[in-house]
């Protein structure tokens, strides 16, 4: 998978892959396709049983080289995935 980051805000390439394992969990990586951008990160979502959402967590580096963590949702709607992680975050408490 390839793909942007929106340029306005300092975006760049990337490039991606993941794989489903047991039909359960979706495990993957990124990294720049730029130089000298060092951005890379992994990703680790568990799908719903029913498979209509997915929640996980995100690792990567910030730009002064840091290792920074942060949840994530893919849901069917933007409003799905924001109420998903702002669930994770407050049971996180």
């Amino acid at each position: 998978m390839r793909g942007v980051a929106p340029l306005g805000a300092g975006g760049h390439l990337w490039h991606a892959e993941m794989r489903l394992w047991d039909n359960e969990i979706l495990m993957g990586w990124h990294i720049a396709d730029q130089e000298p951008i060092r951005s890379k990160g992994t990703v680790y979502f568990v799908i719903d049983p029913l498979g209509t959402y997915m929640t996980g967590r995100w690792v990567g580096r910030d730009h002064g080289g840091s290792i920074v963590t942060g949840w994530g949702a893919i849901a069917k709607t933007g409003d799905d995935a924001l109420d998903l992680v702002i669930e994770l975050m407050e049971n996180e408490r």
